[in-house]
């Protein structure tokens, strides 16, 4: 039985990083960026994908004592640590909310760190020029605004993640 959910795991697994890849060659075709759109709270915002290492379920949390409180601990996942961040505790951010079958940490890539953020859901990818993104109220924390239909979903700056 166990050696069956491996196995269907492992087709999942290979099925998305098949989308991703044609996603990745569909937006490289017409100049465009692929961004991840992510849910904390009520707030919904996308990073660039280039951004992203790994999207993964999480996994069990050790404490990182005499951490600051945005710290919610430290997590092994393929064999490294990973600092996994609350982005509402030290940025104008909502909290996330309890863990349920859709939350998700989002490992961001960096050459030194390996830090994470917890978010309430995982929605999708868009894409976009980078003409099509506005400036942002504050550049500080986002990259710029993309409009979809009514909405502005901000970007994310990965940097402002590592402060």
């Amino acid at each position: 039985m166990a050696s069956s959910a491996a196995e269907a795991r492992r087709a999942r697994l290979s099925e998305l990083a098949e989308r991703l890849a044609q996603a990745r060659a569909h937006g490289a075709e017409e100049g465009r960026e692929i961004f991840v759109l992510v849910e904390i709270g009520e707030q919904r915002f996308l990073i660039q994908a280039r951004d992203v290492a790994e999207i993964v379920r999480p996994v069990r949390l050790s404490p990182a004592f005499a951490a600051p409180e945005h710290i919610l601990g430290v997590a092994a996942v393929h064999g490294r640590p990973w600092s996994i961040l609350e982005l509402g505790r030290f940025l104008p951010l909502p909290s996330t909310r309890a863990d349920t079958p859709r939350t998700r940490w989002v490992l961001l890539r960096h050459p030194h760190m390996h830090v994470g953020f917890r978010v309430d859901a995982v929605l999708g990818m868009r894409f976009a020029r980078e003409e099509d993104i506005m400036p942002p109220k504050d550049p500080a924390l986002w990259r710029g605004v993309l409009a979809e239909g009514d909405a502005q979903l901000p970007v994310l700056k990965a940097e402002a993640v590592f402060g």
